[in-house]
């Protein structure tokens, strides 16, 4: 396909990054195996928690009662930290108000979730950040449900959400015109 010169659209589920495969897709962002990469919340989420502190492997058996009163998630056989998810929430409150600044209710920001997780890849700055990739190679994150799972939470509590209106229409128009008129 790449000799083709074809346009690659590339998916994936979030457990894809999550539960070990981020590397390899981060690999193929930085040597620009795909044009377009589409994942759900969960995948953009955990790209960026995993920038703050390592996962480490554990067991599909360990108790999740007992791991989260020491201060520990488990994602299927991983563990990560709770406090990449303070992290990452201060990250988003921070890029939030870095996006409404000079913004009203009356005059909100208007930005699609591609806009945004790009905004997120270059403020992540991290080189084993699969968003970074993508953003340093201008590759387009589509990501049709950015609302689901803790970045829709932390949107919802912003005490400033007012300022903000994401524009998901927009990049359903933005995915569809990614190949309306290539060459077959």
């Amino acid at each position: 396909m790449r000799k083709a010169n074809a346009k690659v659209f590339f998916g994936a589920t979030s457990n894809i990054t999550s539960c070990g495969l981020r590397e390899v897709v981060c690999y193929m962002a930085k040597n620009k195996y795909f044009d377009v990469y589409v994942t759900p919340g969960g995948g953009i989420e955990e790209d960026i928690i995993k920038c703050f502190k390592p996962t480490k492997l554990g067991c599909f058996k360990l108790d999740g009662k007992e791991l989260r009163e020491n201060g520990w998630n488990r994602i299927g056989n991983l563990v990560i930290n709770n406090e990449n998810y303070v992290y990452y929430e201060q990250f988003i409150v921070e890029l939030l108000n870095e996006l409404i600044d000079g913004y009203t209710p009356e005059n909100p920001r208007i930005i699609t979730p591609s806009e945004f997780i790009s905004l997120l890849g270059k403020k992540i700055n991290n080189e084993n950040s699969v968003l970074y990739w993508c953003y340093k190679n201008n590759i387009n994150v589509y990501c049709p449900a950015i609302t689901d799972g803790s970045t829709g939470d932390i949107i919802t509590f912003f005490n400033k959400r007012d300022c903000l209106k994401i524009d998901i229409v927009q990049d359903i128009y933005n995915i569809n015109c990614e190949c309306m008129n290539l060459k077959r």
